[in-house]
């Protein structure tokens, strides 16, 4: 079965924008980090399909990819304020906890 390029590249840009804008958040950096990593693959696919290379004159390619790269650098910066925002605002990060390995050698170091 074969399936158009524009297909691919219009379910790619659908799927790309629906991550961004609507996918929950997790706590978890790991899964995090892979949603932004499939985010950034999937609009650099859709640049590089949906883009007439007669909009962008020689080395269509290559511009078209840089395009890609632009929106999924923005994509990314957008969806980790949000999850700032939506995980740790108002947290403050304190280093004298017990159970931080540094506070445990600084209070030994003078002792």
């Amino acid at each position: 079965m074969y399936i158009s390029p524009y297909v691919i590249g219009w379910i790619s840009l659908v799927a790309a924008v629906l991550l961004t804008f609507f996918f929950p958040l997790g706590r978890e950096h790991a899964r995090h980090f892979i949603s932004q990593l499939f985010i950034f693959v999937l609009f650099i696919v859709a640049a590089f399909i949906l883009i007439p290379s007669a909009w962008l004159g020689s080395g269509a390619a290559v511009k078209s990819i840089i395009i890609g790269v632009i929106v999924g650098l923005i994509a990314v910066l957008y969806r980790d304020v949000r999850r700032f925002f939506r995980f740790f605002r108002g947290k403050v990060y304190r280093i004298s906890h017990p159970y931080y390995w540094y506070e445990r050698a600084f209070r030994r170091m003078w002792r």
